[in-house]
């Protein structure tokens, strides 16, 4: 007796499979929930605002305490620079000096001729480097930009005229104008340096 294949396991004598129907899709999500996909008319709420960014305006504590920094920074760093300068300025002029003076010595002393040429060498150009560089007045030029600043400076945090009223509100505005104004009048200043160092080069 010849008993019903199942189906579901295909033909025994040739091992094909039957034909699957096509899955059935998912039911389409009801509008305006978590899974609408924007197939729906109902439109989607606005994402969340992004988190506040800090302010840096003038009326905040954020800029006057970091503009201060900055200041004090700078006052530091021009005063290394005439440091710098002034060590430059001494070296230069010791070197030109002892030199210049060595060489009617060693004359007199009939020293050696090549070392009476160095000596003189060394004098001129030393000489020579100080007057192109300019390392006195560059160097004062800083030193007198950083007293300016510092002075500026401590009449703001004081309250001292005419910063009355002490740090903040009007007074910093002031403040930033009257920095603005020094380093621009220091800027002019370097400038003739150089410009009168390259003149006379």
């Amino acid at each position: 007796m010849n008993t019903p294949q199942d189906s579901s396991w295909g033909d025994e004598q040739t091992g094909a499979m039957p034909l699957l129907s096509p899955p059935m899709p998912p039911p389409m999500p009801p509008p305006g929930s978590s899974y609408d996909i924007g197939l729906s008319n109902t439109p989607l709420p606005p994402p969340p605002p992004y988190p506040p960014q800090p302010s840096y305006t003038s009326g905040t504590t954020q800029m006057p305490t970091a503009f201060v920094s900055n200041l004090r920074a700078e006052i530091r760093q021009l005063e290394g620079y005439f440091a710098k300068q002034t060590r430059k300025f001494r070296w230069y002029g010791t070197a030109t000096l002892l030199c210049a003076a060595a060489v009617p010595v060693m004359v007199a002393a009939d020293a050696w001729p090549w070392l009476v040429a160095l000596s003189g060498a060394v004098a001129a150009i030393s000489g020579s480097v100080q007057t192109l560089y300019r390392f006195q007045d560059s160097g004062l030029s800083a030193m007198s930009l950083a007293n300016r600043l510092e002075a500026e400076l401590v009449r703001y945090e004081t309250g001292t005229m005419p910063y009355a009223g002490g740090p903040g509100g009007g007074n910093f505005n002031n403040l930033v104008d009257r920095v603005t104004t020094l380093r621009e009048e220091a800027s002019a200043s370097f400038h003739g340096v150089w410009s009168s160092a390259s003149i006379k080069s």
